[in-house]
């Protein structure tokens, strides 16, 4: 992928992001916790993939999204992810991207991950948009 294409999905990353916070903030204006940057809750079935080497995304499994910020999202999953490894995450439909009908896929690193009971994990994702 040449520069331009690499900014051009860069920044339309970005605006999928921005376009999903507005769209939680409008929903939860009175949502208030202890973080520094606003978490809205997202609640919405979330792609889980792996970028390839041609730039195309492996669905590995779904999760499912509890809230979002700015800096990185809260999912619930069936499956371990391990800290600091790199993901991507897809919102499906609910973001709709000028790439088509394609999912677009945000890259994520692993921030933590907490079992709560068997087969099922807290993870905190971080957004890789450098």
């Amino acid at each position: 992928m040449d520069r331009a294409a690499v900014e051009t999905l860069t920044s339309q990353r970005l605006l999928a992001i921005n376009n999903l916070i507005g769209k939680l903030a409008a929903k939860e204006r009175e949502f208030a916790n202890k973080r520094t940057d606003m978490r809205y809750p997202l609640e919405t079935r979330v792609l889980i993939g792996q970028t390839q080497a041609r730039g195309q995304t492996k669905v590995l499994f779904e999760a499912w999204g509890v809230d979002m910020s700015y800096q990185g999202m809260g999912v619930l999953s069936n499956t371990a992810m391990l800290v600091g490894r790199y993901f991507a995450v897809s919102f499906g439909s609910v973001v709709q991207s000028d790439a088509g009908s394609e999912d677009l896929f945000i890259p994520v690193r692993v921030a933590r991950c907490q079992a709560l009971v068997p087969g099922m994990f807290r993870v905190g994702l971080l957004f890789d948009l450098g």
